[in-house]
């Protein structure tokens, strides 16, 4: 949205700051129409539990700097028996804010540069990893900017890293530099648990930015927290880190310290159904630190929880926002969503970790799904919808999912019945009763003829071969054109 102002303007985005992520169905109040006075800018970014980013810096003069999205369970139900028809994707209210512009009579007063202080403190990398941390100059965001863009983030990442409040800006830039900047910012550092999505900044009489805060509580602008409640934050998710890493591996692959990071989260956090409704009194269920500690999160939560263990690992991930889809194939904008895409030898692929930790479970297994673990975009679009801030890479392979990595992907032109019955003969010696699977071909899979062919006396004699109880009767279930759910 755009809004006609003179040039010093306050452009406030207000936020219901429950994370980028309104992901999760968070209802955020009316923002006020825009009002017209003054010369300092106060922008917010409108999160909403798990988020989609909205954001138009590029291309609005007051534009949002923020994500909006909301996590949601990918089903409601226990799975039905036998249906080649696609599941029915979650519901959940949300709206989206428009931007509030107003003006200000006056600047802020000057603040000096940051000087070194509480960073090394309120940093949380454990001092102790089996891998190299990944590098700041790698992280998604930043290296979609402009060079004047990178200039102001790296002094907006100055003040942040040490919760200063802010000060001058010395890259020469204009209000939308500013905003795209920021939203980089807010993009890249799960570890900045205590960002909100709201700054103010002032301009010169030529427009070009001059100053901005992250702290200036007459105009509602402030971090999230104090620094002391930071500070003892940051300790204990440096602990709890540091013993998520204890337990892996030097020698795990790219592959598997991620599979390993993604299960730690589903095991151990579970989606806070409060901050649907609440989203101000759960902020921290947006953010990384709620998934350490306390473990009640929403989607923005579980994706910034393993953007920030990915980058421990040396891994790249960023995050992706958009919203869930209907049947009818469009996007349902009141569901708002945050995901990942990750980064895995060199194959970019999309990971939902808050739909892979309800999946199974809300169709009756106590498990975690790999249905969303590194898939390519067009398997993600059957029931995503990408509308993210920064453009996104190419993702179009199936070599790094779950399911080619682990033998359950089935190839081009491979008998379906043979590889079905050899995949629930495998699980069910393994004592599993749930078994996912992906094909390479979209519909290759015809659930309602199969289920007649693997359910004959002689095919459930050779699943059950060796084992002491028979498996029951067989069902599969075709979620996508390429997904199915095969159990007993």
């Amino acid at each position: 949205m755009k809004y006609d102002t003179p040039r010093k303007a306050v452009y406030s985005l207000l936020a219901i700051l429950a994370g980028l992520c309104m992901a999760l169905s968070a209802c955020t109040p009316a923002v006020p129409q825009p009002v017209t006075t003054g010369s300092t800018a106060a922008v917010s970014a409108t999160t909403t539990q798990a988020a989609t980013t909205t954001t138009q810096a590029e291309t609005t003069e007051a534009a949002t700097v923020g994500t909006t999205a909301t996590a949601a369970p990918l089903t409601t139900g226990a799975p039905a028996t036998t249906t080649n028809a696609p599941p029915v994707p979650p519901v959940i209210p949300a709206e989206h804010k428009p931007v509030e512009a107003q003006e200000v009579e006056e600047l802020p007063a000057p603040k000096p540069a940051p000087e070194a202080g509480d960073a090394a403190a309120l940093d949380c990398t454990p001092g102790k990893l089996p891998y190299a941390p990944l590098p700041a100059s790698q992280y998604y965001a930043y290296n979609q900017l402009t060079a004047a863009q990178k200039g102001v983030y790296k002094e907006m990442r100055a003040y942040a890293q040490d919760m200063q409040p802010g000060g001058y800006i010395k890259q020469e830039c204009v209000n939308s530099d500013l905003l795209r900047a920021y939203e980089a910012l807010l993009t890249d550092y799960p570890q900045f648990f205590w960002l909100s999505h709201s700054f103010v900044y002032s301009s010169d009489e030529e427009g070009k930015l001059v100053y901005f805060q992250l702290e200036h509580r007459r105009y509602g602008v402030d971090y999230i927290c104090t620094k002391e409640e930071a500070l003892k934050i940051a300790a204990q998710m440096k602990a709890k880190i540091a013993g998520i890493f204890s337990g892996i591996s030097p020698a795990l692959t790219e592959f598997e310290r991620e599979l390993y990071l993604h299960d730690w989260i589903c095991d151990n956090a579970e989606y806070e159904d409060k901050a649907v409704t609440d989203a101000n009194g759960h902020l921290y269920a947006f953010s990384s630190y709620g998934a350490f500690v306390g473990g009640r999160i929403v989607c923005e939560g579980y994706s910034r929880a393993l953007q920030l263990l990915c980058y421990y690992a040396g891994i790249q991930c960023t995050l992706v926002t958009g919203n869930t889809l209907r049947l009818t194939g469009r996007p349902d904008y009141s569901a708002h969503h945050m995901w990942n895409i990750v980064r895995i030898d060199g194959i970019w692929g999309y990971t939902d970790a808050t739909w892979n930790d309800e999946g199974l479970r809300l169709g009756g297994a106590n498990q975690t799904s790999r249905r969303w673990f590194n898939i390519p975009e067009d398997e993600l679009r059957y029931d995503h919808y990408i509308d993210n801030a920064f453009p996104l890479p190419s993702a179009d392979s199936f070599d790094a999912t779950w399911f080619a990595v682990k033998g359950q992907l089935l190839a081009e032109g491979q008998p379906a019945d043979a590889f079905i019955r050899g995949l629930a003969a495998e699980t069910a010696k393994e004592g599993g009763q749930y078994a996912e699977m992906l094909s390479a071909a979209p519909g290759a899979v015809n659930a309602q003829r199969l289920m007649w062919t693997l359910n004959t006396a002689d095919s459930r004699a050779q699943i059950s071969a060796g084992l002491e109880d028979p498996i029951g009767r067989l069902y599969i279930e075709r979620r996508s054109a390429r997904y199915c759910l095969v159990h007993w």
